[in-house]
């Protein structure tokens, strides 16, 4: 009984020294909060100051290694936030703030502000290799959101004019998350900025053709533009009207078809195609016959294309309350089928 009785005495005592140690790393916890908080009201030499005496003091009475985390971090943040009012030479504040973010890092390497932190501050000092590795650890500590991280990636080699590398980051990234619509035109002009310019078509016409297949319809159209441009740039006719008629196709996609699209379209002074002309005379209502389409009809595809896009057209009139437009231009479609 007496045995039972001092394991339950120790099994009480260990107990409470837990909760009293529990309890005094609260009470540090509190004091760090305050001294981060006083820190980031004062003046930068003095909230610098209070931070460095304290981190010292409480290293050499072994402070839970959170606590100094936090006070390195807030330190690292401060000289952060000081280089931007230094843009004539920011680097030894970025250096300090780096030193101060590494310690935090070392304390405690799962707290991803830290991690982006020093990212944001290895790619203010130009060193992109510490900045891909420091995102890569971000990645080990933060998957879900590896797309976040390759994007950071990808402007890191777009600011370098790496556009190829930039691209190897941007399209993964795009495809996790198509709603992310600024993405999708750094890529389009990542494209653009390749040197070799039939590489620029094929990749614009690819990219856009994967944007199509996912019914991204407006960001295809875009996509197919940017490519019309590219083949003109360099007089090829042959593969700006590739482009073009896949541009038509995603507007077959509408609900409704306007001439308002022809403002897309080159002007026919600067590009005198038949396959350009005859597009914007079926958008605007201006042929009389089928036989005014002639490039657009003499095969299967193209003839689909025109058709759909005369249905939509005629879903438009409907929807004005132009029933007899709308009639006429049935009739149009029907002869074109």
């Amino acid at each position: 009984m007496k045995a039972i009785s001092s394991k339950l005495l120790a099994i009480l005592l260990l107990f409470l020294s837990l909760v009293v140690v529990i309890q005094a790393q609260d009470r540090n916890m509190t004091d760090v909060d305050s001294i981060c908080k006083t820190a980031l009201g004062l003046p930068f030499e003095r909230g610098i100051s209070l931070l460095t005496n304290r981190i010292e003091n409480y290293r050499i009475s072994n402070l839970p290694s959170k606590a100094l985390t936090k006070m390195n971090f807030t330190a690292g943040y401060l000289y952060q936030i000081e280089s931007n009012k230094s843009p004539d030479n920011p680097q030894p504040l970025l250096e300090r703030s780096i030193a101060f973010y590494q310690r935090a890092h070392e304390n405690d390497p799962t707290d991803i502000s830290v991690i982006n932190n020093m990212f944001l501050v290895y790619k203010a000092m130009g060193n992109a290799r510490a900045a891909i590795n420091i995102l890569d650890k971000a990645i080990e500590v933060d998957k879900k959101n590896k797309p976040k991280y390759d994007i950071n990636k990808g402007d890191i080699f777009y600011d370098l004019k790496d556009f190829k590398r930039a691209i190897e980051y941007y399209k993964p990234a795009y495809f996790a998350n198509v709603n992310d619509e600024g993405l999708c035109w750094k890529i389009f002009n990542s494209y653009s900025q390749l040197s070799n310019q039939d590489e620029v078509f094929k990749s614009l016409y690819s990219f856009s053709s994967e944007l199509f297949d996912q019914e991204l319809d407006d960001l295809a159209r875009s996509g197919f533009l940017y490519a019309l441009k590219n083949a003109l740039s360099v007089n090829d006719n042959k593969k700006a009207e590739l482009a073009c008629t896949r541009w038509a196709e995603t507007i077959s996609r509408k609900k409704a078809v306007t001439g308002n699209y022809t403002d897309e379209l080159p002007d026919i002074k600067t590009w005198p195609s038949d396959c350009n002309k005859e597009l914007q005379m079926l958008l605007l209502n201006s042929f009389k016959n089928v036989n005014d389409l002639r490039w657009w009809t003499t095969n299967y595809y193209r003839q689909h294309i025109i058709a759909s896009i005369l249905l939509r057209m005629e879903s438009s009139a409907l929807l004005d309350g132009i029933f007899s437009l709308a009639g006429w231009k049935c009739e149009k479609c029907s002869s074109v089928t």
